[in-house]
């Protein structure tokens, strides 16, 4: 992957991200013929990132990182209507970050982790619980880092199906995160971001407990799901907006990046999702459907009730689609509610209504091979995406007309 791309900077001054990604992944599966487990799967990959920004086509600062990954999982047989699988992975990832600008120091990451999930199936209920345990190492020799963490998260639900139509389901969950190597270490100006980063290597892991209930319908002309959730977060980490500084980080009210501390609340979040389909009619060789999807979350420190930043705003998406093994029509809209539940130093952001439409041919043979024509933001909008870091300098984009070859493989 290879990819170059402008970020936005003040007038006069030309910043650009060069960035290069190399992947390999290889993946194996081995039946198990013996014993109480089916199958054992195995997964390696390998990964060369890295990027330069650029300042006025010279490079201020060059991000690498070299990353090796793997898992092993073992699916065990059914036993009196018990099954699931269980395994170990491990990730390796070496980090440096050099110029002008460095932001984070030259860092070694080293995770592992046990993992097992097992359900229970009792007739028309089904019973699911996992458990992972995690451990995770972090050194940084340039800034005297070297810390220890372990983690375990847990997980007990069940689901009811009533019919083949139907399911109702409720599930509760421990998750425990240790600190990102970004959270502890930053220090210093990260212009992808606009922001002038600073970490705390005091950090502490963070641990959620979320509730959550699901409805779903998976047959029929009506097809669709509801989830609510509830989760409550012990040291909850996340960026905090303060004052405008300059490139070393010192105050300044016309500075050019906002300086985010990495920061540790007791938080609450609440919110819901659901997603509807309904087939309408069938004519000929077309099949009619109505779409709709909402979203809401709501996110708040517990003690003080202070706003959390970036948190999306109340989302509406409804659309009308027909199709047939020709072609597809699609005409939706997006309704965005504005975001007024803003923290500190928070750009506000209105609501807008987005437009967009798709036709898609099918005139090969090859099912894979299609052909489309789309467009987006067809009232050309001015419209602020509120979770971006970059919203107040850069909108989303303005009118957008596409033509293309599409070929899935």
């Amino acid at each position: 992957l290879e990819s170059d791309y402008g970020v936005p900077s003040e007038p006069g001054q030309e910043i650009r991200i060069d960035l290069q990604q190399q992947r390999v992944d290889l993946r194996g599966e081995y039946a198990l013929d013996e014993g109480p487990f089916e199958q054992a799967s195995l997964r390696v990959g390998y990964g060369d990132y890295q990027h330069k920004e650029l300042e006025g086509g010279e490079e201020a600062t060059r991000v690498t990182s070299e990353t090796w990954e793997g898992r092993l999982e073992v699916l065990q047989g059914d036993w009196q209507g018990l099954h699931g699988s269980g395994g170990f992975q491990f990730l390796t990832r070496k980090s440096a970050v050099a110029g002008l600008e460095t932001f984070m120091p030259s860092n070694e990451l080293f995770q592992w982790g046990l993992f097992a999930v097992e359900e229970l199936e009792l007739q028309d209920v089904t019973f699911e619980a996992g458990l992972r345990f995690e451990a995770q190492d972090l050194e940084s020799a340039r800034v005297d880092f070297d810390e220890h963490y372990w983690a375990i998260s847990a997980s007990l639900g069940a689901a009811w199906k009533p019919s083949e139509d139907w399911l109702l389901g409720v599930s509760f969950s421990r998750s425990d995160r240790p600190p990102a190597a970004e959270e502890l270490l930053s220090d210093g100006p990260h212009l992808s971001t606009g922001g002038f980063e600073v970490g705390d290597p005091d950090l502490d892991n963070e641990v959620g407990y979320t509730v959550e209930a699901t409805l779903r319908k998976r047959a029929g002309r009506l097809r669709g799901d509801i989830n609510l959730y509830y989760t409550r977060f012990h040291d909850f980490i996340f960026r905090r907006d303060g004052n405008r500084v300059d490139e070393a980080g010192v105050p300044t009210p016309d500075g050019e990046l906002i300086r985010r501390d990495f920061v540790q609340s007791d938080a609450e979040f609440y919110g819901g999702e659901a997603q509807l389909s309904l087939e309408v009619f069938e004519l000929s060789s077309f099949k009619g459907y109505l779409d709709a999807s909402v979203d809401y979350v709501r996110a708040r420190e517990r003690s003080s009730h202070i706003n959390l930043p970036r948190i999306p705003p109340f989302r509406f998406r409804g659309g009308v689609e027909a199709r047939s093994e020709s072609i597809d029509l699609r005409l939706e809209i997006w309704y965005v509610a504005a975001q007024n539940h803003t923290a500190a130093n928070e750009l506000r952001t209105g609501r807008y209504v987005m437009i967009n439409a798709s036709v898609i041919l099918h005139p090969f043979a090859d099912p894979s091979l299609t052909l489309f024509a789309q467009g987006r933001n067809l009232g050309n909008v001015e419209a602020r995406n509120h979770v971006s870091f970059l919203k107040d300098l850069v909108p989303l984009p303005a009118r957008d007309l596409r033509l293309g070859l599409r070929w899935a493989f």
